[in-house]
């Protein structure tokens, strides 16, 4: 396995240290699945995100889906339904949630600073008597929490008021207080005292999912039967690489080359309105495509890589032809950001063989975006790429360093530009504020064709006079559209990489 595959994501002082290909391997055993999967179907959840030891950790709120299931389906990989979704976007925690009403009350037991896990088993069976005397309790059950203490659950026949079940627990929870005195509370605990946590049954209170890792021990939350307790050991029991599968789903295995995952997919822009992105270009010495310059725009919600190919890597300046962008498939964020980050890296064989080196990488505002359009802006430049036809875009800069034209001088500007085009017996309306004018030439778009485009100029008030002929402006577009001085082919043949790969899915 290769090296960077060993980053540790959970601190190995505290149990066993996990990478996430470790975390992958435990979440794809189908039993883990189905017990996880069966906890969050049709409910919110938490979703705990542990990017790395040094970054913030991000806690996610998820909506149910009815149609939440298990699934070993790898042909989609962006499929929430399949717990790899989760583990390849480094969630390693999962949190069902409650809310106004609760099919599931508990108490969570937590050891102060100077107490363990040990010292919290002999109160445990009173607490489970007290919850499965609470009304509408049907069973209890006892789960170790993956850190330092257990809960205390108890299941209800049908769904009961929470604030109302929270409130008749605490009372009953009180008088076994009072008789351990100095020893349990229901407040935050002091060194040498045990807590009766009651905090998260609230709405919108949530409990780890029974078998859901915990990212501070790297050990997981398991059921426990009270005549076990005292036989637990949670560095043997609650230890997660038990149930990690061997091997990996061959989809998620193999790449088809370094940063493109296996199926080669081109995944669609998101339409986005003023998000912070990240930016890189590598610089790209391919053996077959020739040089060239790799554009990746990288989008840290689904971390997917929107790449383009130019021909040189300074960008167009303002008022400059645009340059011609050729989309290839969606590259992986890691690959995007890191591959050649320090120093050229070699690409030994196969699509893309040659070295890359990153040129730029910094963050950008997508002003806003879409399958066909991307304006953002980098320092005080503005920058737009648009889809002309198939792969092809142009990249422009759209930077305006100008006072806005007004309605009246953008008209006449207009009309020059149609008397050099030929059409001399054009004449424009009157009145240049006229709305009625200047709809169609608002409701044009750059990649338009030009038989949408000849359309549009004939509903123009004045078109009647002089009806715009296709041919005319078919010149244009041929000049417009001849072949660049480079090109790169929309599929060249490669050699499929084997054995095992870094990376897993489409995420990095």
């Amino acid at each position: 396995m290769k090296k960077r595959w060993r980053q540790k994501i959970i601190a190995p002082e505290k149990g066993p240290a996990l990478s996430k290909l470790d975390v992958f391997r435990y979440y794809n055993n189908p039993t883990v699945q189905k017990n996880i999967l069966r906890q969050i179907r049709d409910n919110d959840f938490i979703g705990i995100q542990s990017l790395a030891p040094d970054r913030h950790v991000l806690r996610r709120n998820f909506k149910p889906d009815e149609n939440f299931k298990v699934t070993q389906n790898r042909k989609n990989p962006e499929n929430k339904h399949d717990l790899a979704w989760f583990t390849e976007r480094r969630f390693s925690e999962f949190h069902p949630t409650i809310g106004a009403k609760t099919k599931m009350v508990w108490v969570d037991l937590d050891p102060g600073k100077n107490k363990s896990y040990k010292d919290i088993v002999p109160y445990i069976p009173e607490v489970n008597k007290i919850v499965a005397k609470l009304p509408g309790v049907k069973k209890t059950e006892v789960a170790y929490s993956g850190g330092r203490g257990f809960y205390v659950k108890g299941l209800l026949d049908k769904p009961k008021d929470t604030v109302s079940l929270r409130k008749k627990l605490r009372e009953a929870l009180v008088p076994l207080a009072k008789e351990h005195k100095g020893l349990l509370t229901l407040r935050p605990p002091e060194k040498n005292q045990i807590r009766l946590d009651l905090t998260t049954l609230n709405n919108q209170g949530a409990i780890r999912a029974l078998y859901s890792l915990n990212r501070e021990t790297g050990r997981m939350s398991v059921p426990v039967r009270i005549k076990d307790l005292y036989t637990f050991d949670p560095k043997k029991d609650a230890n997660p690489r038990a149930y990690m599968t061997d091997a990996l789903p061959k989809r998620a295995s193999v790449e088809f080359a370094p940063g493109i995952p296996a199926d080669k997919v081109t995944h669609p822009i998101p339409d986005v309105t003023n998000k912070k992105w990240l930016l890189s270009v590598q610089e790209h010495n391919a053996a077959r495509a020739g040089k060239h310059w790799d554009l990746r725009l990288v989008d840290p919600k689904t971390h997917q890589a929107h790449s383009w190919a130019i021909p040189k890597s300074a960008f167009p300046e303002p008022g400059a032809k645009p340059l011609l962008a050729i989309r290839t498939p969606t590259h992986t964020s890691r690959y995007a950001l890191t591959f050649g980050e320090y120093k050229p890296k070699e690409i030994k064989k196969g699509y893309g063989k040659g070295s890359v080196f990153i040129k730029m990488k910094e963050p950008i505002n997508i002003l806003k975006a879409d399958d066909k359009h991307v304006r953002f802006s980098k320092g005080d430049q503005q920058y737009l790429l648009f889809n002309s036809k198939g792969n092809s875009w142009l990249f422009r800069n759209v930077t305006n360093k100008e006072p806005s034209m007004n309605k009246a001088a953008f008209i006449c500007g207009y009309h020059s530009m149609m008397q050099k085009l030929g059409m001399d017996s054009y004449r424009l309306p009157a009145e240049p504020n006229a709305p009625d004018a200047l709809e169609p030439i608002q409701n044009a778009q750059e990649s338009a064709p030009i038989s949408e485009l000849t359309g549009l100029l004939n509903q123009l008030p004045e078109a009647d006079e002089y009806k715009f002929k296709p041919q005319v402006l078919n010149g244009v577009e041929g000049r417009l559209n001849r072949p660049a001085n480079w090109a790169v082919p929309e599929q060249l043949p490669y050699e499929l990489s084997k054995g095992p790969s870094p990376i897993i899915g489409n995420i990095r």
